[in-house]
């Protein structure tokens, strides 16, 4: 479902008063997810009767990041996880009276990150549920949570996919399509091309990891919150985005086989690409766009699996080049 037709949704449903509980909120890139949050907690909190209306007390809380009727909890671990502790402290304020006398909100970031404890622990709400109260389970792994948990909850899949395209996917994407099976890649050799591309994509991940520390720096200048935890929180989110980065990478090969097997143009992420896409796509041939498919989700997970990030770049990258220097070779 689209963004928009999903809050759409929502808010038929805050209307008519049947909003469900509890929402799975499933959104590949994760900050679509972020995205139908902000927006859907924006028109709950908002006091007017055009919603958000940017003014309110509620609409100027949400702003700065105050207001006291909405509660979050993401990974905080070193480990990447939820413990229990985020969870009750999630849950003490979820059972106490709205101090707005309205919604009151927990969103769970990454909540297949909840450790088992914290996952039970959750579940005991979900079981007896605080009057209106609604919970927001963000995820992009549905499935690596408890089905005790899912199953109590609504599902929402959101698919923007390309239209969810921020500035750091944009230039990650100029970096990829730069010089593809042009002559840089035969006079300066694929490798010396695949490395020069992974330090580019690793200054631009340098820039994201900065922004994050600055918007966390920002969000915990009042909160009593630990370096260890605050640094754990800087991680995720970074994690996140990369995953983000990734996909808008492995979106683009993908673009480019479908227009190689000829399939339906409706399925592009990219369609203002078309043009160099098709150009890419009949020079690589489909069993070269499945090797890049394969080569950027290998990427992805050897990062997942901590890898260093230059070396796996360097490594796919590379290969990527290879595979059209040899390529470009045969077209020409």
């Amino acid at each position: 479902m689209r963004l928009d037709a999903a809050l759409d949704q929502m808010e038929r449903a805050r209307t008519h008063e049947r909003l469900a509980q509890a929402y799975v909120v499933k959104a590949p890139p994760r900050s679509i997810g972020r995205s139908f949050a902000d927006a859907l907690i924006a028109s709950l909190m908002c006091e007017a009767e055009v919603r958000p209306c940017g003014t309110c007390r509620g609409c100027r809380q949400l702003a700065q990041g105050s207001h006291p009727d909405v509660h979050e909890v993401e990974p905080t671990l070193r480990s990447r996880q939820i413990d229990v502790d985020a969870i009750r402290r999630l849950q003490k304020p979820v059972y106490q009276t709205a101090y707005f006398h309205g919604w009151k909100v927990g969103v769970i970031r990454s909540a297949d990150r909840m450790t088992l404890n914290a996952a039970n622990a959750f579940l005991k709400t979900l079981e007896e549920p605080p009057p209106k109260t609604l919970f927001l389970l963000l995820t992009d792994k549905p499935y690596d949570m408890l089905p005790t948990i899912t199953s109590r909850c609504q599902s929402l899949s959101l698919d923007e996919e390309a239209q969810a395209l921020g500035k750091w996917q944009s230039l990650l994407l100029e970096i990829v399509e730069s010089d593809v099976g042009g002559g840089a890649s035969r006079s300066a050799g694929p490798l010396t091309l695949g490395i020069a591309k992974s330090d580019r994509i690793m200054a631009l991940m340098k820039l994201v990891r900065a922004e994050i520390e600055d918007e966390v720096k920002e969000e915990t200048q009042h909160e009593d919150i630990t370096e260890e935890a605050c640094k754990a929180r800087v991680s995720s989110r970074y994690r996140e985005s990369r995953a983000d980065l990734m996909l808008a990478m492995l979106l683009w090969y993908r673009d480019c086989l479908v227009l190689a097997v000829g399939g339906d143009r409706t399925l592009l992420a990219y369609r203002e690409r078309e043009a160099m896409q098709r150009s890419y796509a009949d020079m690589l041939g489909e069993r070269g766009l499945l090797n890049c498919v394969a080569t950027v989700e290998g990427m992805q997970d050897r990062m997942e699996k901590n890898l260093p990030e230059n070396v796996v770049l360097s490594y796919g990258l590379s290969r990527i080049g290879l595979l059209e220097d040899v390529a470009a070779r045969k077209h020409s």
